[in-house]
């Protein structure tokens, strides 16, 4: 469990997730936060493809599997 939150810490993916929730966040309780529903929403956007972008990244150089334990993977994967 504390790899996994170690692993979780480090990833970027979860940083723009935390970033983009934070400023959605303050947007809807901060009447006078300086960004309108246009910005908000390119906002998200790029976030959301931020995070795909480095998901595929990531499945590509399989970084995805080292979060399992060994015991926990897919003989599918294991063989590669």
């Amino acid at each position: 469990m504390e790899k996994k939150m170690i692993v979780l810490l480090r990833s970027r993916k979860f940083w723009a997730a935390l970033a983009g929730l934070l400023v959605v966040i303050l947007r809807g309780f901060v009447a006078d936060f300086p960004v309108d529903d246009e910005q908000l929403i390119g906002l998200v956007v790029v976030v959301a493809s931020y995070i795909l972008g480095t998901a595929i990244e990531d499945a590509g150089r399989g970084d995805y599997l080292t979060v399992l334990p060994k015991s926990e993977s897919s003989d599918e994967y294991s063989a590669q």
